[in-house]
């Protein structure tokens, strides 16, 4: 496995957990489609269906300014969005009328002491 993946895969534990913290149900991870991937399929307490999107980075100095959240570009949003599309229309029965669903951003940076920070982003990816 790849330094890469190792952190993906450590960010996406760290952002289930969070999400449980928050009262969240985790449905699904790792959700394939030939065009993209899900990361995370939660469920809101409320009953909204949420699509997680998890961004994570190392961060080894505070010089790099850039941030795990600066990840999601404009590319990316719309293909995270096309992707949810596809699994809300193979799984109707998880979406209520009355709620719909939301594209969520959770973003994560990794200190070298063993620390983590999570900043969410609700409904975060927009038409």
């Amino acid at each position: 496995m790849t330094e890469k993946f190792d952190v993906g895969m450590l960010g996406e534990d760290i952002a289930c957990n969070y999400l449980r913290s928050c009262g969240y149900k985790v449905l699904e991870r790792n959700v394939r489609f030939p065009f993209g991937e899900i990361d995370i399929i939660a469920q809101h307490k409320n009953k909204t269906l949420v699509f997680v999107e998890v961004k994570t980075m190392n961060c080894l100095s505070f010089v790099n300014s850039l941030k795990p959240e600066d990840q999601m570009t404009a590319a990316k949003q719309k293909k995270f969005r096309r992707v949810a599309l596809a699994y809300v229309a193979s799984h109707s029965q998880l979406v209520r009328d009355d709620k719909g669903f939301q594209l969520d951003v959770l973003a994560i940076d990794l200190f070298p002491d063993g620390r983590h920070e999570v900043r969410h982003y609700e409904n975060a990816v927009g038409e």
